[in-house]
């Protein structure tokens, strides 16, 4: 995220290598907001590859060091069955602080401390790179240029603000910081302290630091890895699997995608390609001078989750268009409003008489453009029954299971909440897995199907993750074609086929058309989409 707190240079230097096309560059924002913001030096269309970053990443996956791998731990590649790992040089570049007596202290802090491992594995890769890079240390060229991109991701770091959860969450960030760096040998902490501490020094919370109290002692490395935290807590990027971008790989530093500032109805999206690359790109046209946003956050959710959620992990107040003025889109009172108790037609707007926009109305009353019954709900009212439905999917789903669970969960939300709440297309999505598993193969696709319509009108066509859910329509539809032959009678069969075919020939192709925008034609999934919309068209 872009520096919000104090002004300063437009272009970031540690970051300016990765904006020297002539795509975009980094500008300051309007003084009254005192940070930066990437904008398009030319007009873009949809589907450029605005910015393309390999930062320093670790696995998200839990501490438990016995657990057994999905994804290489350096390339966040998808290993197969009986796979270990692969990228064997970084390994054993890395291996003197990976594996040396940190890893030790790693797996006993993430046991005892209330800090997650991934954190604390960034902290040992960070010093671990930087090790490995100096120049006594013997690596090949391609390990080297692996290194030197983590590295530049390091250096960063000078560009990036900090946010703690709270002094508790600092006080055993101090201790873990102080216990790593007392485990690694003095001599390679040195190594790593060269690159890191210059570059953290120059942050806003290094010079916020030097300025407390006068205080002129340099910055130690266990400091240096405190402010590294606080960046990732505001800054930190999600890598995920290149075949499915739904699934959350990796988690760390990519401080030129921070640059780019949020919006909940963004023109840009940040895409994972394969060796651990983020890359933004547009989704649709974007005007020279024009600004280039990104999402943070999940976009399903309501208007105020998605402020209450941004305030506390990147503390700002989102002044979006979709977030200030949401009468602007259709679709948006339908997030998070049930359907009017009256009428059962649509959703309540809030009664904005004398409210500001940005603060919680406390009435709502069911008007549409065709006029609406005009009945009042109070808040409380419409809230009540957002909390059965979550304490229902949130219960334990007895002798029946997960499937009848989410079946009665279904018919109680689409009962009384419209078709694009999050609720309702997130039991939609989790019931058509269960279907999908269980061999109800037209039911899963009804429900992907009525999930989808609810996002459309809420995602931008493009949007990855979207993607995704066509593309395992277009699977499900196959699934349906194959088994036509056993439901259906001779005659039958044969229409059945033709119908799930065409359906999964449309799903193949949304998917496809999508990912070509938000991925490009170089991307692994494009050409993955591309051989399944391919197969579709050959069924018999």
């Amino acid at each position: 995220m872009a520096a919000k707190e104090q002004p300063r240079k437009a272009v970031a230097a540690a970051v300016a290598p990765l904006f020297s096309q002539v795509l975009c560059e980094v500008v300051p924002t309007e003084p009254r907001w005192g940070g930066r913001k990437v904008v398009a030096t030319d007009p873009l269309a949809a589907g450029v590859s605005a910015m393309r970053e390999r930062g320093l990443a670790v696995l998200a996956e839990g501490s438990d060091p016995d657990k057994v791998a999905t994804h290489c731990g350096y390339c966040f590649r998808a290993l197969v069955d009986g796979e270990v790992g692969c990228c064997a040089e970084i390994a054993k570049a890395l291996a003197p602080i990976e594996d040396g007596p940190a890893a030790k202290v790693v797996r006993t802090l993430a046991r005892d401390k209330k800090i997650q491992s991934s954190l604390l594995r960034i902290w040992v890769r960070v010093i671990a790179a930087c090790v490995a890079l100096h120049p006594d240390k013997e690596s090949d060229p391609t390990t080297r240029k692996r290194l030197a991109d983590w590295i530049q991701a390091v250096r960063g770091c000078a560009e990036l603000d900090t946010s703690a959860p709270g002094p508790e969450w600092l006080y055993d960030v101090f201790e873990a910081a102080t216990l790593l760096c007392e485990a690694v040998p003095n001599d390679l902490l040195g190594l790593a302290a060269e690159v890191v501490v210059p570059a953290i020094s120059t942050s806003s919370a290094g010079q916020g630091k030097a300025e407390d109290g006068g205080n002129k002692a340099p910055m130690t490395m266990a400091e240096a890895l405190i402010i590294i935290a606080g960046q990732l807590n505001r800054n930190g990027y999600s890598v995920r699997d290149v075949l499915q971008p739904n699934s959350i790989v990796a988690f760390g530093l990519f401080p030129a995608v921070a640059m780019f500032n949020h919006s909940c109805a963004p023109n840009c999206a940040v895409v994972t390609f394969p060796d651990g690359h983020l890359e933004v790109r547009t989704l649709r046209p974007i005007p020279a001078g024009g600004e280039l946003t990104v999402s943070y956050i999940d976009l399903l959710l309501p208007r105020e989750e998605r402020i209450l959620e941004l305030q506390a992990s990147k503390e700002f107040h989102c002044h979006c268009l979709r977030c200030d003025c949401p009468d602007a889109f259709s679709h948006e009172r339908f997030l998070s409003t049930p359907l009017c108790p009256r009428c059962h037609r649509t959703a309540p707007r809030p009664l904005m008489i004398g409210v500001a926009v940005d603060e919680n109305p406390s009435q709502f009353v069911c008007r549409t453009e065709d006029g609406g019954c005009c009945a009042v709900l109070e808040r409380a009212a419409a809230e009540a029954p957002l909390k059965g439905i979550r304490d229902m999917l949130n219960s334990d789903p007895g002798s029946g299971g997960k499937l009848v669970l989410l079946q009665r969960a279904l018919k109680h939300t689409t009962s009384i909440l419209p078709s694009e709440h999050c609720l309702v297309i997130r039991t939609r999505l989790n019931l058509a897995l269960i279907l999908e598993r269980n061999g109800l193969f037209i039911e899963c696709a009804g429900q992907l199907s009525a999930a989808l319509a609810a996002m459309s009108n809420i995602l931008d066509p493009a949007w990855p993750e979207q993607a995704e859910w066509w593309a395992k329509l277009g699977r499900v539809r196959i699934d349906e074609y194959r088994a036509a032959g056993t439901k259906f009678a001779k005659g039958g069969a044969a229409e059945a086929r033709a119908k799930a075919k065409q359906h999964a020939v449309e799903a193949f192709s949304k998917a496809h058309s999508a990912l070509r925008v938000c991925g490009g034609g170089d991307h692994p999934l494009t050409a993955s989409l591309k051989k399944e919309l391919e197969g579709a068209m050959r069924l018999d």
